[in-house]
């Protein structure tokens, strides 16, 4: 008989970190922004000096909630913070200011579509709000410190074990970061750090469940997926051969594609948490949570449908022109200016957003949509449309102005267009004597040598058209 097979079953959890676009710092007036200087960014609250008493960032809490809106939770009316206590040198106060006890958001669930089309949703136990902690660096033998990320805002989206694979876990965290950040709760840059997750993993084989790994700050939705992947692997073949994992802190190499150990957690750690006493409650009133409901942003979902319904345009196109809130309202704001928006949405798709992020800096919408409608009447080429988004978007010019000077306008009089045929037929004997013998392909000789008399700008369908026309009476003179 055949060996059976193990039955093997990940089990998968996610916390991710989402840091929320404020201003300012959780706490201080301190600037969130990313980059500068180390340690510019910095003030007695975010560096947990004596006395220093934190101020709640309002606009933080109206984020949360909406993140929480958006993934379906519960609102929690009343939410409190507290103390995280441990010492490590990015997190200067000895303690991280978080959400234990009474978070401000419970339950909901992510909406995820697999590559193979199948839709599934994945529950979360909690949102809660928390300081971030600074960023160490290190060079060579020293370690240095940057505080200015200490205290900025973020909240952490505690999923339910419901993932089931490496795809599972991609297609959670890339639904999170396409929501949060089409609703403007965040940039979620990965690259920046603004959006990272700590990936847990554990194996079920044949009914025995081992201990969980934890992947530490992950920032690259692939490597998450290559993480999963090499922990599944990796924790199966143990439990196979008999050895049981431990419970551990792990990190991902990006080089190797592996995890490799930091540490192990023998037991719980105590983080002796306790309220925060210096920040009062958070009090929230049903109509708070209705204003901020009522001033969120359309849903990414929401936008693609209404695009694909108005518009009548492909699933694949309206995702690309809801890829980010900021291409959205740019192109129905082109489209608006424009009587061909199927065209402005392929300068958009194809020209526009594979060069930027914030297409209305590259080129005003006023601009894609006369390009488009320039496409759109044939008075210039698709090649002049893409030289045209090019060239306007450096110099800032009237796209007519710029295919006037640089001769991209097509040749559309009628008599002009009269008269190149008329010398073309007259160049080409054996192709005119061909056409009239019957074979109707000759004309596209003859339209090859109009195409050269004009330099490419006779417009092919009037020129066609007229072709066919003089073509025709002399076929119809020679029977």
């Amino acid at each position: 008989m055949p060996e059976r097979k193990n039955d093997i079953k990940p089990v998968i959890g996610l916390e991710i970190h989402v840091e929320l676009l404020t201003e300012t710092k959780a706490f201080c007036s301190c600037p969130a922004s990313f980059g500068g200087e180390p340690n510019t960014n910095t003030c007695p609250v975010c560096r947990g000096e004596p006395g220093a008493l934190p101020v709640l960032n309002r606009h933080a809490v109206e984020l949360a909630v909406m993140a929480g809106l958006a993934l379906g939770c519960s609102i929690h009316e009343i939410s409190a913070f507290d103390r995280k206590n441990y010492y490590y040198p990015d997190l200067p106060k000895g303690y991280q200011i978080t959400q234990y006890f009474h978070p401000v958001c419970t339950g909901g669930a992510v909406p995820i579509t697999l590559p193979d089309g199948r839709q599934k949703k994945i529950g979360l136990e909690r949102i809660h709000i928390e300081e971030d902690a600074g960023k160490l660096t290190h060079r060579g033998d020293e370690t240095l410190v940057d505080y200015n990320r200490a205290g900025v805002p973020l909240i952490e989206i505690v999923s339910l074990p419901e993932i089931e694979s490496a795809e599972e876990a991609k297609a959670y965290v890339e639904s999170i970061r396409r929501i949060l950040s089409f609703i403007g709760v965040s940039d979620c840059k990965m690259n920046e750090g603004s959006m990272r997750a700590d990936v847990n993993v554990s194996v079920i084989v044949d009914g025995d469940h081992g201990e969980r790994s934890e992947i530490k700050n992950v920032n690259s939705i692939n490597y998450i997926g290559k993480a999963v992947e090499y922990e599944i692997k990796r924790q199966s073949e143990m439990l196979l051969s008999g050895e049981r994992p431990r419970r551990e802190t792990r990190r991902y190499n990006e080089d190797k594609s592996t995890t490799e150990h930091i540490r192990y957690k023998e037991e719980t750690v105590d983080y002796r948490y306790f309220p925060e006493p210096n920040i009062p409650q958070i009090r929230l009133t049903g109509e708070d949570i209705d204003h901020i409901r009522g001033n969120m942003r359309i849903m990414p979902e929401e936008a693609e449908r209404y695009i694909e319904e108005k518009f009548g345009f492909s699933e694949y196109a309206a995702r690309r022109l809801t890829s980010s809130y900021e291409i959205y309202e740019y192109f129905l704001e082109a489209a608006g200016m424009s009587e061909y928006p199927n065209h402005t949405a392929n300068l958009i798709i194809g020209e526009i957003i594979t060069k930027t992020e914030k297409p209305r800096e590259y080129l005003a919408p006023s601009k894609t949509a006369a390009i488009s409608d320039m496409f759109g009447r044939y008075e210039i080429t698709s090649v002049s449309a893409k030289k045209l988004v090019s060239i306007c978007s450096v110099t800032g010019e009237s796209p007519v102005s710029v295919a006037e000077k640089e001769k991209m306008m097509m040749l559309t009089d009628p008599d002009t267009l009269k008269n190149m045929v008329e010398e073309a037929v007259k160049e080409s004997p054996k192709s005119i004597e061909d056409y009239i013998k019957g074979k109707d392909t000759a004309l596209k000789q003859i339209m090859g040598v109009v195409m050269r008399k004009s330099g490419g700008r006779a417009e092919p369908r009037k020129t066609m058209a007229i072709l066919e026309e003089y073509a025709g009476k002399l076929r119809n003179g020679a029977k």
